[in-house]
Order: C-alpha cells, then sequence, then structure tokens
C-alpha cells in the first residue's frame, strides 16, 4: 500500500473533558512521527451525533494549529469509550488520552487499567490544562530490572533520540527490600552496588544501538512512584512499562501509573510489553 494509507498512526480520543491537550500533543507528536493523526469522537447511544461532529471540527482545528500538514482522519464510532478505543489501537502506533486534574480518581486513572490490559500499543496520557514541555527537558523511564521493561526502555530511547533530549533512567530498591527478606540482612551498600549494576545491565544494548542519545542513570532506595511524580514535573515525558516480571513490577507500574494518573506534571506513557497483534477486524471503520 502507498500514501496516507501506509504511514504511521497516532490515535486519539474526543470528548469529554481534557481532550484538549491530549489532541495537541498527538498533533505534534504525528508530525514528528510523519504520521496521520486520527480523531475518534465515541458516541454514546443518548448522545447527539450533530454536536459530536463538532467537537470533531473544533478538534481538527486545534490540531491543524498545533501542526500544519499533518494529515488528519475524523471518526465517529458508537458504544463505550474502552472498548472503542481498544478497537482503533489495533491500527495506531501511538494510543492518546487527556486527563484533566481533579481530586478523586482522574479519568485516565479510571479507563487506564482496561486499556492497558488490552489495548495493542502504547498509551499516553496528556494532563490537563497541557503543560506543554519545555522541548530542553530530559526524558524520564521508569527502569524496574526486568526484561519485561525491554519496550519502555527501547520507547524512551526512541522519544529522546527525537526530541534531542537527555534520557533519565530511574531505577528504584526500596520495594525490594523488606525486613524479613535476606536482602535486609546484607549490607546496604552492597545492595546498592547490585543494583547500579542491575540498571547498567538493562541500559547498555539500547545505549549501544542510540549511542546519539546521552543517558543519565538515578538509582536510590527510595519510592519509585513519588520519584517519577517528583521527575515529572521537570521532564517532557515520562516511560513506564506494563506487565513486567520483576521483583516488583507488578506493584511499581501499577502505583506508578496511579500516582501519574493523579498528579504527573508531563504527558506519561505505559509501554506494554508485549505488542498484541494487531488484525484487521480490530480496525475502527
Amino acid at each position: 500500500m502507498t500514501g496516507i494509507a501506509a504511514r504511521p498512526t497516532v490515535l486519539v480520543g474526543v470528548g469529554g473533558t481534557g481532550w484538549s491537550g491530549a489532541v495537541r500533543w498527538a498533533a505534534e507528536e504525528a508530525a514528528r512521527r510523519a504520521a496521520t493523526l486520527r480523531l475518534v469522537r465515541v458516541l454514546r447511544p443518548w448522545q447527539d451525533r450533530r454536536g459530536a461532529d463538532a467537537e470533531l471540527a473544533a478538534a481538527a482545528r486545534a490540531a491543524t494549529a498545533a501542526a500544519p500538514g499533518t494529515p488528519i482522519e475524523r471518526a465517529v464510532v458508537p458504544g463505550s469509550p474502552v472498548r472503542s478505543l481498544i478497537a482503533g489501537s489495533g491500527t495506531a502506533d501511538l494510543l492518546v488520552v487527556g486527563s484533566r486534574r481533579r481530586r478523586g480518581p482522574a479519568p485516565a486513572g479510571h479507563l487506564l487499567p482496561a486499556l492497558d490490559r488490552s489495548a495493542h500499543c502504547p498509551i499516553v496520557v496528556v494532563p490537563e490544562p497541557y503543560p506543554h514541555p519545555d522541548p530542553e527537558l530530559p526524558v524520564v523511564v521508569g527502569v524496574d530490572g526486568s526484561a519485561g521493561d525491554e519496550p519502555a526502555i527501547e520507547f524512551a530511547f526512541e522519544a529522546a533520540a527525537a526530541r534531542d533530549a537527555v534520557l533519565i533512567a530511574v531505577h528504584t530498591w526500596l520495594e525490594h527490600v523488606v525486613d524479613d527478606s535476606p536482602a535486609a540482612l546484607r549490607g546496604w551498600e552492597l545492595i546498592a552496588e547490585e543494583e547500579h549494576a542491575a540498571l547498567d545491565a538493562r541500559l547498555a544494548r539500547p545505549a549501544a544501538d542510540r549511542p546519539d542519545v546521552v543517558v543519565d542513570r538515578i538509582c536510590r532506595c527510595t519510592s519509585a512512584t513519588r520519584l517519577l511524580v517528583e521527575l515529572s514535573r521537570r521532564a517532557q515525558l515520562v516511560v513506564i512499562g506494563s506487565h513486567g516480571h520483576g521483583r516488583i513490577a507488578g506493584h511499581m507500574v501499577d502505583a506508578a501509573a496511579h500516582g501519574l494518573a493523579r498528579s504527573a506534571g508531563c504527558p506519561w506513557v505505559v509501554v506494554r510489553t508485549v505488542r498484541s497483534p494487531a488484525t484487521s477486524g480490530a480496525s475502527l471503520r
């Protein structure tokens, strides 16, 4: 195939609250990837089609202003937001959703578990109001030390390279040590050395593959969630993995995603460990 149909696709959900920043971020990312931007408005049975069309038109104008010349597709899809976005992710390279900051569970925090379990591509959450990041700021990636975090690390290296940004790799190990564990009986300095070595090992191959990316490392005995949220306020993108198989992978990912959904200072992305194969039946059409 040739033309627009052969281009990569960035899919963004439109409608509800917190979508305007997501549209602008997705448009800029689509331009960066030379991709098509696909705007999707999910329509519930009780909602007005004319209102959905108007929202899509407004989203298209915002996207064009953010990234002139980027090809844009629009679709109104009947059904539930989660199911429709999961279906659309089957033919997308990136799924983007918005999240309005407020007390209580954030919208992205509510949708993310279901999307994370079944989406076929990385999921980007853009806080609203959109904190347009300083292009001089770094990209941050959380590294749990397992083989399952490889896709997140690779995504982060590519994102840093595309932005000409420094990559900060973050590895924490507070969760690895509990009072009755064998590790707690050993010297803390030895544990720290082993954790630094584990971080270096996880970064060795991707760093060799992308020598153009400058990598800084942070390895601390602290809360991964607290550190990632703190760093998100001085970063342009935070990347975490999903469904890793390290000693604390599940706990770290769930807690970090919850913390970022509530308090992230920049857009953040969850990269699945295994990408489900896209099928023609998963198309939004």
